[in-house]
């Protein structure tokens, strides 16, 4: 259950933050200089924003990217096919979800501001489509 792929510093969570492959938004804090402990814990929020795409990275069926937006606004951007044996599917979709995060007062992960989930359909020719978003 570790972080994906892509990890983002996020300076008002003072950690990084990434997506898991079980689709939730996970966060490392970063180790002070003055603490003698080694490893920081990973923080993992409790609600789920993406599909769970453990069995899928193999067969291309789902791909999910996380995008840092700025001042701890963040957009995950998944690819979602109909599973089937044909290779010409037709229903490959595009989702976009833009949202927020922060501590609660226990230290817990929250997502906040989750008012943007867009869906779009896409081509249908699905190996030539692979989507990642970026920032500027």
């Amino acid at each position: 259950m570790g972080i994906g792929l892509c990890l983002y510093f996020d300076s008002e969570l003072d950690a990084w933050v990434g997506l898991n492959l079980e689709g939730y938004v996970c966060c490392c804090r970063v180790a002070s200089r003055s603490s003698d402990s080694e490893s920081s814990s990973i923080i993992m929020t409790k609600e789920k924003l993406a599909y769970d795409y453990e069995g899928c990275w193999g067969d291309n069926r789902a791909m999910a990217s996380l995008t840092y937006m700025n001042t701890s606004k963040f957009c995950v951007v998944e690819t979602m096919m109909e599973d089937e044996d044909d290779d010409y599917c037709l229903a490959h979709q595009l989702r976009l979800t833009m949202f927020g995060l922060k501590y609660d007062r226990t230290g817990e992960l929250r997502i906040t501001n989750r008012r943007s989930t867009r869906s779009y359909l896409v081509s249908r020719h699905r190996y030539n489509f692979v989507p990642f978003a970026w920032w500027i």
